[in-house]
This record gives C-alpha cells, structure tokens and sequence, in this order.
C-alpha cells in the first residue's frame, strides 16, 4: 500500500493490459485526485515513481496526452535516480506510444528505441513482458513492418503459451486482437484466444472470458462470416444474468455486433431490443465508447433501414449521418472497422438506388480503406466494384475487379484453415457448455435433494435412492428421533427449535462417514442414516458417537424427561437390500427398534 492507494502494482497492471473501453471512468476519476492528494506527502522515490507512473496511465485513459507525457517523464526521473532499468524502459515504452497516438513518429520512434536499449541485454523475458505487449499496442496507431510485428507476435506467444500465469489472460486478448486487427491472421488471432479462454476458466475470471467471447463473436461476425456463431458467443453477454454486473461498454459492444448478425440472419425481431438497450445504457458509457457510439446507432439504423428494403433513401440519410459523426471522432473511435463497414453500406445503397456512379465510386473509396485492413476486406469491395461496372455494362472493368478479387481469393488460402480453427473453438465451447450444464445439474439437484433447514439430504432423494435398480447391496439403517422435541418447540419457540434441528443435522453429519454414510432429514424431527458398509460393527460405534457428541455440544432442554439437554433417540437394522421393499422393510424394522429404545427411557439420563 501507498499512502492509502492498496494493490497499485494490480491498478497499473489493469490499466496497462485491460481494453479502455471497460475502464470505470468513476473511479478513475477518484483515483486520479486521491493520487493528486497524496504525491505531495511522499518522499520515497520507489514510491514516487509508482504514483507518477499510475498519474500516467490515469492520464493517458482520459486521453489528456501532454499530461500524460509530463507524468511518465517524472516517473522516469525518479526511476532513474534509483536506478530501476525495467521501470524506465516501461516509461519509454508508455511516452513513445503516446507519441504513435499522436502521430508524431519521430518521439515515438526515440522514445521506443530508449525503452528497448535498456533491456536489450535482459534474459528474463517474463520480467521485461509487460513493455512488449505495450509496444505491439502502438502498431494500431501508426504505420509498421507487417513481417517484423508478425514475428515478434509469435515469439510473445510461443512464450506464453508455455506458462499458464493468471496475467497471461489479457496479454493473450493483446497479441489475439493484434494479429485479427493488423495482420488479418484470424488462425493465430483465435489460438490466442483460445489460449486466453484457457487460463480464464483456470482462474475463474469472469471478465477475460466475457472480453473473450466477445472478440470471438466480433471475429466470427467480421472475418469468418459465420453470423450464427457470432450471435452465439455474444447472446450472453447480453442477456444472460451472469454477466449482468460486467461492464456496460463491453455489453453495449456485444449488442452492436449482434444488431449486425441479426440483420444477416434476418433476425429482425431481436434487432429493436439490442437497439433500445443501446439508446437506453448511452448515458452510462464511458467517454470513449460514447463518443463513438452515435455514429454507431446512427449506421445501425441504416443498416436495418437496407436490409428491410423499405425506404433506400431514408437509409442513406442516416448512413451519411454516421459518416459525419465517425468523421468528427475518427482518431479515437471504438469500434475496428467501422469505416470499411460504413464506407461499403453506403456503396451497397446507392446500388440498391440504381445510382451505380456513386456506387462505383464508393467501392473505390472502400478499396483503399480494406487495404488497411487485409486481403478479405478488399475481396468484398473488389466483387461489389465489378458487379457495378457490370451493371453499367462495362464490361474490361468488371472483368478487371472479377480478376482481383480472384486473385485475392486464391491468395486467401488462410480462410481454409480457419474452418479448423472454427471446429477447434466448437469443441472448447462444447466442453464450456457441458461444464456448464453439469454445474447447473448440481445446482438443481442440490435445490431438488437437499433439505433448506438442515443441508441433509431430503424424502425426495431417499425416493430416487430406494426405487428399484436391482443392486444388491449390504446395509445399514439407522432411525433417530429428537426426544421431547414438541415440549422443546412449546416452550422455546419454532425459532430456537429450527436452530436444533440445524445444530442436531450438523452432529449427525460430523459423525457420518462421507463416503459411505447418507444422512437423510426424514420428517419434523426425524432423520435417516443409510449406511452402505460390510462392517456389522460399524453402525453400532457410529450410534453412540452420534449420541455422545451432541451430549457434548450441551443444548439446554429444562422440559426434557430423560435429560436436562437435548437428546436423541437411535433404532437400527442390518440387511441386504435388492429392491425398494428391502428398503422399506428395514427402514420400518429400525423405527420399530426405535421405538422400543424410546419406550425403555423412562428416567433422566442424558446418554
């Protein structure tokens, strides 16, 4: 702890690896003043350099870059007078891709280069891990070296993967969406997030799964194009009660890129729900996704408006709408591809609108944007090109386009691939769901099985126990029976009665052998052991434990006539049990016996 900041290697760490869009902006608000408050009281330069470093990431988050720039280069001043290299590098690291976001690529070149002299000759990658995933983030922004950042992904993973370290879970959501992002690698981009749904369900981190399955869905929807997968992995993140309390950004995310599935899978009765959760959860989202999430709604309802085909017009008025919104926060925007996606929906309108000219235009526009993105967004605007010179029947153009795209295709041999990378994932999720189903089948036989009050088993599951199943079996039964337990109830009250009967459970499951002994709560009072033992002396030894533990455990009874506490009465029988008449034959023989242990304790003795 840091002058009232606890775990704030864990804050940076959060800061640096967790996507800015499901920041709490709220409490990093309250993070930033209270680090304001206290870097004026602390002398430690170890400890300084960590405030400065987090005022960095805090300010960086809220996009105030110069700030941001100041706060890191004072966390570098005190890291270097105590002479902490890893640190220092990590400051470079941070300076130089702010510069990258700015597009000043000389800074950000110097500051990079400063970061990795310093740890150029440092073996331990693990120590040195956290600044080369920050340096793979900086590629968004800027122009880089496909083969060199391609190579330098693998060799992040292939160390990874090797480790199965809790932190590892969002590095792997990092390199995953790099390579699907910026190298267009959907293979390599979903092992990554395999690996990441991997160490998600070792650690039981509900975020990174939901960060998961949201990049799985996003992947299958914009570079699979298998819509029904996508709507599967994403469903859940919007509608299922498990994740409700998950961050509003991701939810809202996760409702965008359904409303965009639905609309393929004409699904349209789901579309207005995701819609109005959006509209209605806007003000709720973080700067960052809501200053891009009107341009969102706005190529959302276009969407919908062309694909229902009932007024191409009005879809293109809330299409150009999008464009001039996206324009105004094009540096900052929130969601990947977005242009590319609008840029061809309004080639798409103007087709439908029979105004191929514009159509034509548009396409070219979206050729140089899918550059930017890779081969199979290309391939979508090389088609649609040519089908527009076709219309307009000239025909050495589309058959131009008709060419490109052929080419493209071949060269797209990756998509082959991707089909086993898709059944790879199609098992994980089947484990998941299988897990899941089991989980749920424990809950509700727990709910179906176990008696509320006592946490023993209840007269439902010795009805499953006892019906035929034609297994012969050596067994024990034991009847017990609470004594004077309506005179307890008459004078202490239901209350306190309900406290025996639970204090009473847990005597009598103390006692009980796990593996062997089921303890049943057979009504009011009175409960059941089915012993399942070869031991004939077994069941003898486990009748007077029972009976001098919860002697022991002393709960007054003043209106007992055989002892100044509660007590228990025990009947037993032994045999061997074929089918449910066995049971029923021994379950009454150990009542009857009860019932003459009961009639002989006619004096006050508590054992």
């Amino acid at each position: 702890m840091i002058n009232g900041i606890s775990g704030i290697e864990e804050i940076i760490e959060g800061l640096e690896v967790r996507p800015r869009y499901i920041l709490n902006i709220e409490k990093l608000v309250f993070l930033k003043n209270k680090c304001k408050t206290i870097v004026k009281n602390i002398n430690d330069d170890k400890e300084l350099f960590k405030i400065y470093y987090l005022m960095g990431l805090l300010e960086r988050s809220f996009v105030e870059y110069e700030k941001a720039i100041i706060k890191f280069k004072k966390a570098l001043e005190y890291a270097w007078k105590i002479d902490d290299k890893i640190w220092c590098a990590r400051n470079f690291v941070n300076i130089g891709m702010i510069y990258s976001k700015i597009k000043d690529d000389e800074n950000s070149q110097k500051y990079l280069k400063l970061g990795f002299d310093l740890i150029k000759n440092h073996d331990d990658l693990d120590e040195t891990l956290i600044i080369h995933i920050q340096s793979i983030l900086k590629n968004k922004y800027e122009k880089y070296n496909k083969d060199k950042l391609e190579k330098e992904l693998e060799r992040l993973f292939d160390y990874i993967s090797e480790g199965n370290k809790k932190e590892y879970g969002y590095y792997c959501i990092i390199i995953g969406t790099r390579y699907i992002e910026l190298l267009n690698n959907y293979t390599m981009g979903m092992k990554c997030l395999l690996k990441a749904l991997e160490i998600a369900e070792t650690y039981k981190l509900i975020e990174v799964k939901c960060i998961v399955m949201y990049n799985i869905g996003v992947s299958y929807y914009d570079g699979m194009h298998k819509y029904k997968e996508a709507i599967r992995y994403l469903e859940p993140i919007v509608y299922n009660s498990q994740y409700e309390f998950m961050d509003i950004n991701l939810r809202c995310s996760s409702a965008v890129t359904l409303v965009e599935s639905y609309i393929y899978t004409n699904e349209f009765q789901n579309v207005d729900f995701c819609i109005n959760y959006i509209i209605n959860n806007k003000a709720k989202l973080s700067k960052f996704v809501k200053d891009s999430i009107e341009a969102m709604i706005l190529y959302l309802k276009a969407s919908i408006g062309f694909a229902r085909g009932d007024n191409f017009n009005e879809a293109l008025k809330y299409a150009m709408r999008a464009q001039e919104s996206y324009n105004i926060n094009v540096d900052t925007f929130a969601f990947s591809h977005f242009d590319f996606n609008l840029i061809m929906l309004i080639g798409k309108i103007y087709f439908a609108l029979q105004d191929y000219e514009k159509s034509i235009e548009t396409y070219k526009e979206a050729i140089c944007i899918g550059q930017r993105w890779g081969h199979s967004y290309e391939m979508k605007a090389y088609e649609a090109l040519a089908d527009s010179y076709e219309k307009i029947e000239d025909y050495n153009n589309a058959l131009k386009y008709y060419k490109k795209y052929d080419k493209l295709f071949e060269e797209y041999a990756e998509m082959e691939n991707m089909e086993l990378v898709h059944k790879e994932f199609e098992k994980v999720a089947m484990d998941e769901r299988i897990k899941e189903l089991s989980e749920i089948n424990e809950i509700i036989e727990r709910e179906l099985y176990v008696d509320s009050l006592t946490s023993l088993f209840n007269r439902k599951y010795l009805n499953n126990v006892i019906k035929d199943n034609g297994e012969v079996r050596r067994i024990s039964v034991m009847m017990l029976d609470i004594d004077y337990f309506k005179l307890y109830n008459d004078n202490y009250g239901h209350i306190m009665g309900d406290e025996v009967l639970e204090k009473v459970a847990k005597t009598i499951k103390s006692c009980c052998n796990e593996e062997s002994d089921k303890a049943i709560r057979y009504g009011g009072e009175e409960f059941l052991i089915l012993s399942y033992t070869e031991n004939v002396n077994y069941i003898e030894g486990l009748r007077d434990k029972i009976k001098e533990s919860l002697y022991s455990v002393n709960i007054e009874h003043k209106y007992s006539k055989v002892s100044d506490r509660v007590t228990i009465s025990i009947g037993i029988s032994n045999g061997v049990t074929n089918n449910k008449n066995d049971y029923l034959r021994l379950i009454e023989e150990a009542d009857k016996d009860l019932y003459n242990e009961k009639r002989h304790r006619s004096f006050k003795d508590g054992i």
